[in-house]
């Protein structure tokens, strides 16, 4: 029998970091007797095959030119879905309306990731897994009858190790252990921020764990800093980070990927918005009561980092709280739901 193809378009680099990439890999592997191709547009080649890799299935990758128009982009696309009868899924920034109409009227069928809901859509599915996004707030922007548009946390992509690591999680009820982490891309020099931001104090007698990725600013200096605190843990270029998330009392991270895995675990977060496709998800978070954002002018605001985890240490039943909710939002079924849409399609 004849495999059944599916085409994956996305994004990632030092700017737009490696989350489209990794949620696309996570949706892929759901997809094990199909043909799976990438088609990747990034300055971070190496990194992006290792990530690929990492996931050990046989999928082909096609790296675009850096330069590719949006025309030729979509040209090419076409052609490339056409010539294989695919199925698409299509996850990048640089998706105007004009994109979008050459596709449709090639007869491309698509599933589209959305994050802003500020652009008018073709896409035969439109996914955005953030409880901000609803369905009033997408009518106006549809311009076909028949899309499916997926909405909210019941869609969250989770990575195997996650969805594994769920069963093991635990309400967390002290904070003894802080997990701090940006993504593989350019993190802005935020993690750096963070540690410079909390109390020296804190350090002393509270766990650290921090996710160096590839492309993170101020690696020197983060490294001479935690030698001078014992409790701080380095982890550079680690892939499966639930086993370390099991650990953690408490997440501070940024409102996208990791915001969902974190919340999938249980773990309490303080969060710093880094672009404005954040935000949806950031109020979001916050609306839940699961989350404190931690933004300031350009970076972290010092001192919410530090209110906000002195509160945790002295308002009994507050981490408890958060996390109890935490784990009520996702339930790791959300890359089978989506599945069962993109099939009933094909």
């Amino acid at each position: 029998m004849t495999k059944k193809h599916l085409v994956f378009r996305c994004n990632t680099g030092l700017h737009v970091g490696m989350g489209h990439l990794f949620r696309c890999a996570n949706l892929a592997t759901a997809f094990d007797n199909y043909s799976v191709h990438f088609l990747i547009q990034t300055d971070v080649k190496t990194q992006s095959t290792k990530v690929l890799q990492s996931f050990q299935k046989d999928w082909s990758l096609h790296f675009l030119a850096p330069d590719m128009s949006a025309e030729a982009d979509a040209k090419m696309l076409a052609d490339f879905v056409t010539e294989h009868n695919a199925f698409l899924v299509l996850d990048h920034y640089n998706v105007d309306e004009a994109y979008q109409k050459y596709l449709y009227d090639k007869g491309v069928k698509w599933l589209q990731f959305d994050s802003a809901a500020k652009q008018k859509l073709y896409a035969d599915i439109i996914l955005h897994a953030s409880s901000g996004a609803t369905a009033d707030l997408y009518a106006p922007l549809l311009l076909r009858k028949n899309t499916q548009v997926l909405l909210g946390l019941k869609y969250v992509i989770m990575n195997k190790n996650f969805q594994a690591a769920s069963e093991k999680t635990k309400i967390r009820t002290t904070l003894q252990s802080i997990f701090i982490g940006f993504g593989a891309g350019n993190d802005k020099g935020l993690l750096w921020n963070c540690l410079q931001s909390i109390d020296k104090k804190l350090l002393s007698f509270t766990f650290i764990t921090i996710a160096l990725g590839e492309n993170t600013l101020y690696k020197d200096e983060i490294m001479m800093f935690s030698k001078q605190y014992p409790l701080i843990k380095i982890l550079e270029n680690e892939y499966n980070l639930a086993p370390f998330f099991l650990k953690s009392d408490l997440l501070i991270t940024a409102p996208g990927t990791m915001s969902y895995e974190g919340a999938a675990l249980g773990l309490p977060m303080l969060l710093v918005c880094t672009n404005g496709n954040q935000q949806i998800n950031l109020k979001a978070w916050q609306d839940m009561q699961v989350a404190f954002d931690i933004t300031g002018n350009g970076g972290v605001d010092s001192e919410k980092i530090n209110t906000y985890i002195h509160q945790f240490i002295n308002e009994k039943g507050l981490l408890k709280k958060m996390s109890e909710k935490c784990l009520m939002t996702i339930d790791n079924q959300g890359v089978y739901r989506i599945k069962n849409t993109i099939e009933s399609l094909i």
